[in-house]
């Protein structure tokens, strides 16, 4: 039972604890804010976001358009890793290419 809670703690910060793809409403984030924290805020907002409002009022979604880009740099507090490499002509065709960035 125990190894099962700590598969389920690891399994949840995994899912619900990288803020850079997290799509919400002003009003939850309002009555459920961010804390002040330098690291793992993303973690406690979803946390008491699905304490708050029920742990089935998050839903996941998988980006198959590409609505969600994460930029790497050398600032990330996360060991992030890219699972893989987007070619030129694919970026070309997601949705986050048609965003203007200052870099």
């Amino acid at each position: 039972k125990e190894m099962k809670i700590l598969r389920d703690e690891a399994v949840e910060q995994a899912v619900f604890g990288y803020g850079f793809s997290y799509v919400h409403r002003r009003g939850p984030a309002l009555s459920n804010p961010y804390p002040d924290s330098f690291f793992a805020e993303d973690l406690v907002f979803m946390r008491q976001l699905r304490w708050a409002l029920g742990r089935h009022s998050v839903g996941l979604l998988r980006d198959e358009k590409g609505i969600c880009l994460h930029m790497m740099h050398g600032a990330n507090t996360a060991n992030s890793f890219s699972y893989r490499t987007v070619a030129p002509k694919e970026f070309k065709g997601l949705n986050v290419f048609r965003l203007k960035f200052d870099f």
